[in-house]
């Protein structure tokens, strides 16, 4: 018997100008990807996707960012602020605003639902191409860097950069940060090498460096992180020793594009155009793939959106509430529920 719902979905942006879309379905037997997307919404190639809830946007270097409602799986709007490719895009924690960036090195910030243009700063990193922006867990600050080789702290509470840090000495092309998936530190690359800052000391806690160029990075849980390399190899390291965990040796040789991660499941996507899921729960010392998936494009961007596996949980509340089931009863319809998944 499968899932139908899936598990969560994958969806990622291509070169070809296509957004691509699979389910994680699991079955008596094993895990499958199920194609559930194909979009040819733009007219250039994808350079960032993000997820949140039923909404899913996407950017790309037609300088458009199209919005898609994941329960109806239409297209629900398309922006056009930007004047040049769009370079990041992420969805507030609480899902009230979405948040680009652009190599016109404009940063704006919309009102997810009306898609209202609430915020803009023209000049985010002196007019140069912001190259990526990160927000904090909480959703009250983020972090962008930029072709102007500055790191910028923005307090999205009151709508302002708060800090600037000039990292030209340690960066000369930044182009990868991310925070840590409880907010106290943050990761910024530079080549094959990465420093982890800590928050509170505002400093490198940790540097880890690697023979290859870093392409990727996505924290785990318990202070680990994955970093995907040029040549295709994923290694795992504790950010605060710096020590090795584990490591997915290189096959193909392709650069990992994307790294993403949900509940005890590690997703990467290389050059090649394909995404492979594995398990990297605490009862397994070393990761093992569940399943693979060939596109036949070449992947640029990666999100997870798991808004599907909620959809069964909301069902049961609502027959809940309607219906003052006995507290054994709704034991058992749980426990068929888990048991299906």
């Amino acid at each position: 018997m499968a899932d139908s719902e899936g598990l969560f979905e994958i969806i990622v942006g291509t070169y070809e100008e296509y957004l691509l879309g699979y389910k994680l379905i699991k079955t008596d037997q094993n895990y499958i990807l199920k194609h559930s997307i194909a979009s040819h919404s733009h007219k250039a190639s994808l350079r960032c996707v993000s997820s949140h809830n039923k909404f899913l946007a996407s950017g790309g270097a037609d300088e458009c960012i199209q919005l898609y409602d994941l329960h109806s799986r239409k297209e629900c709007g398309l922006l056009m602020h930007h004047s040049g490719t769009v370079t990041s895009l992420s969805f507030t924690p609480d899902g009230h605003y979405l948040i680009s960036a652009s190599e016109d090195g404009s940063v704006a910030m919309f009102a997810v639902g009306s898609w209202v243009l609430d915020k803009v700063w023209t000049k985010a990193h002196k007019g140069k191409g912001v190259n990526h922006l990160a927000i904090h867990p909480s959703g009250k600050m983020a972090l962008s860097i930029g072709s102007d080789c500055t790191l910028r702290t923005w307090n999205l509470v009151k709508g302002r950069c708060a800090y600037i840090v000039n990292i030209s000495s340690k960066c000369k092309r930044p182009e990868i940060l991310e925070w840590s998936l409880c907010g106290q530190y943050f990761g910024l690359v530079n080549e094959s090498n990465i420093d982890f800052y800590g928050v509170e000391s505002a400093s490198v806690v940790c540097n880890v460096q690697i023979k290859n160029k870093i392409s990727s990075i996505q924290f785990l849980k318990e202070n680990k992180v994955c970093l995907g390399d040029s040549t295709g190899c994923i290694a795992c390291y504790n950010f605060l020793t710096g020590e090795e965990v584990w490591i997915i040796p290189s096959k193909q040789e392709t650069r990992i594009k994307c790294l993403g991660f949900y509940e005890n499941w590690l997703i990467s996507a290389n050059s090649n155009g394909i995404i492979n899921v594995y398990n990297v729960s605490e009862d397994e010392t070393t990761p093992h793939l569940i399943t693979s998936q060939e596109t036949s494009c070449r992947i640029t961007c990666l999100t997870i959106s798991h808004e599907a596996r909620y959809s069964v949980v909301k069902v049961f509340l609502f027959f809940l509430f309607f219906t003052r089931l006995h507290l054994m009863e709704c034991f058992c319809i749980m426990k068929k529920l888990k048991e299906q998944k």
